[in-house]
């Protein structure tokens, strides 16, 4: 039976290659795999984020991996080289797509002023404390502050999994401190109300 290889079997081919390797991508990488996919409106290419005088631009990542697979194969249902395919495609992606996203955090991080550097410091629960209590927090969709996302590398992620467990003082300082970021959050927005 001949195979029609038509406009709409090569983006539904490509559709389902793209949803494989995006799961294989997630499951390789936690980080990866938490992050919201949002497409960018048509024509759009880049996202800029500005702060008063800094700015900075997000990375175009233009991955490539070259493969080969039997249409045979395919087509005789050998399924095994085919998997074989989308995990090469997938493992060699990661780090093509990480590397340039953990540079757009520190830049965009960096940018507005976000970035804390603990360069020589012994890394533990107060370096950290001080560090969140230095930097802004988020408001999520139902107005409760978050406190702020941590991205750092693998040498780092290895100590901070070193650092034994707060103690109670330290348990009790943060929650300080989300209960005083949440206050200020309200008084904030009750400021610009009455304005």
């Amino acid at each position: 039976m001949p195979l029609l290889v038509t406009p709409d079997y090569d983006r539904a081919v490509a559709e389902f290659v793209r949803r494989a390797v995006d799961e294989l991508m997630s499951e390789a990488d936690p980080i990866y795999a938490s992050l919201r996919r949002v497409p960018l409106p048509e024509g759009v290419g880049t996202i800029r984020v500005e702060a008063g005088d800094a700015r900075t631009t997000s990375p175009q990542v233009h991955m490539t991996q070259e493969v080969q697979i039997q249409r045979s194969d395919v087509v005789e249902g050998n399924l095994e080289q085919f998997h074989d395919v989308l995990g090469q495609i997938a493992e060699s992606y990661l780090p093509q797509f990480m590397r340039p996203f953990f540079e757009h955090v520190g830049d965009a991080a960096e940018a507005v002023g976000n970035s804390i550097t603990l360069q020589g410091a012994t890394l533990g629960w107060d370096d950290l404390l001080d560090a969140s209590d230095r930097t802004e927090w988020a408001v999520d969709a139902t107005g409760h502050v978050r406190p702020p996302q941590v991205v750092v590398g693998a040498a780092v992620v290895a100590r901070l999994r070193e650092i034994p467990l707060p103690t109670v003082e330290q348990q009790q300082r943060a929650a300080a401190m989300v209960t005083r970021n949440q206050e200020e959050h309200v008084s904030r927005r009750r400021r610009r109300r009455l304005r």
